[in-house]
């Protein structure tokens, strides 16, 4: 891959595997039995790029990274399972991204920060989400208003200057750690802790005029 950047390896017995990124996302699986002439067995493109590859067996791997236009614009967090039990043609067996465009997680930069439990297939993120302003999330629960209606009603009051009232069009949301189940055909969100504080979160975007309204909860389903 000429002139694309290595996001992501990892080394399975004789099999290493390669994530690059310039405008799309190869995965590459290359035969290391002959350390001497290592040999490319086979490559997937797709939009996006995983930082940090995860095995769960043999042929099987869990891409965290971000998902991107076909142009390299990056968009939301990305959680990939990849399947290279055929070595010729590994393919994306699901996917989901979360969040948009600045949707982040330690784990993109900190193995240590990725958690799986192998028996329960549970999968942890520390997780920071953004979206547009006032928009819905699957990763705050039990909230009595939306933030839209939060800050509806102290701008009714009159305690929002006109020129701070509106926030950009993707704005954090929600901070915590998030569990998905790595199921056999998705990802399935499972749960959500929130760590969310009201005054880092006026100093990421001037959402509601700046003031520090905490509209979130962190309760998680059940």
């Amino acid at each position: 891959a000429p002139g694309e950047s290595v996001y992501a390896v990892r080394f399975m017995g004789e099999r290493l595997y390669v994530v690059t990124f310039l405008q799309v996302d190869p995965l590459f699986v290359i035969d290391l039995s002959d350390a001497a002439a290592p040999t490319l067995l086979g490559q997937l493109k797709i939009p996006g790029y995983s930082d940090y590859l995860h095995p769960l067996n043999a042929s099987h791997l869990i891409g965290v990274g971000k998902d991107a236009e076909l142009s390299g614009r990056v968009l939301g967090l990305k959680l990939a399972l990849f399947d290279a039990s055929d070595v010729s043609n590994p393919r994306e067996a699901f996917t989901t991204v979360v969040g948009a465009r600045g949707t982040d997680s330690e784990a993109l930069r900190d193995h240590k920060a990725f958690v799986y439990d192998d028996d329960r297939r549970l999968l942890v993120l520390p997780l920071t989400l953004y979206g547009e302003a006032g928009g819905a999330s699957d990763y705050y629960y039990d909230s009595p208003q939306s933030p839209d209606a939060v800050c509806d009603e102290r701008w009714a009051a009159g305690t929002h200057s006109a020129d701070t009232r509106w926030a950009p069009d993707e704005v954090m949301l929600w901070r915590g750690a998030a569990v998905w189940r790595v199921g056999d055909a998705a990802f399935e969100l499972r749960g959500a802790v929130a760590h969310y504080n009201a005054s880092a979160a006026a100093a990421d975007a001037e959402y509601c005029g700046g003031e520090n309204v905490d509209y979130y909860t962190g309760g998680a389903p059940s």
